[in-house]
């Protein structure tokens, strides 16, 4: 595929963004609140927050530009897995050799498989490997419906996720909003706490 130039400068303003937000992070976490440090990291942490979307924006962008048929999807999580396996267990092992789990368990095999369904025992940076994998098996679903789709069906589908996102950011119980949620992906979007 042909280099696109903007998308190049865009990885690099994500990959910044991401740099910083690990960077103020220890801050934020280790500093007296409304200090001095723990004030410039909340403002420089809320100024990179947008990096990950962009990253996730930069794959879609790519992704999307081809036809994915599904017969890719092993090869593509194929790549991801096999790094992520080596490190999810030299993390595991370490952790788990140092007493480092806040777990009232100390069985290794129930730890092991917590951690599996929720990798950010281990690391809280391995979640980001689960969304990746998640995105590669919808991928060529969405790609289909963005190839066949016309602009306009497109933007009519944007606009109703943008409205149903909206909406669930005013604390009232809307019936409509629970269901299509389920449908537009909306539901717990404001329980994510990524980082």
């Amino acid at each position: 595929m042909k280099r696109i130039l903007y998308v190049d400068y865009m990885r690099f303003l994500a990959i910044v963004g991401v740099l910083f937000l690990h960077i103020t992070s220890n801050y934020i976490t280790n500093t007296p609140i409304f200090g001095n440090y723990w004030i410039q990291s909340i403002f420089i942490s809320s100024l990179t927050r947008f990096s990950i979307i962009l990253f996730i924006m930069i794959s879609g962008l790519l992704l999307l530009k081809k036809d994915n048929p599904i017969n890719t999807i092993p090869r593509r999580i194929k790549r991801i897995l096999e790094p992520f396996i080596v490190w999810f267990i030299i993390y595991f092992i370490v952790k788990w050799s140092l007493g480092l789990f806040e777990s009232n368990t100390n069985n290794f095999l129930v730890l092991f498989i917590n951690a599996i369904l929720d990798p950010t025992i281990v690391s809280v940076q391995f979640w980001f490997v689960y969304m990746i994998i998640a995105l590669y098996i919808a991928t060529p679903l969405v790609s289909k419906l963005v190839h066949t789709l016309t602009d306009r069906e497109i933007e009519y589908f944007l606009g109703i996720w943008f409205v149903c996102l909206v909406l669930k950011f005013i604390d009232k119980n809307i019936l409509i909003l629970d269901f299509m949620g389920f449908f537009m992906g909306t539901w717990d979007i404001l329980y994510l706490d990524i980082i």
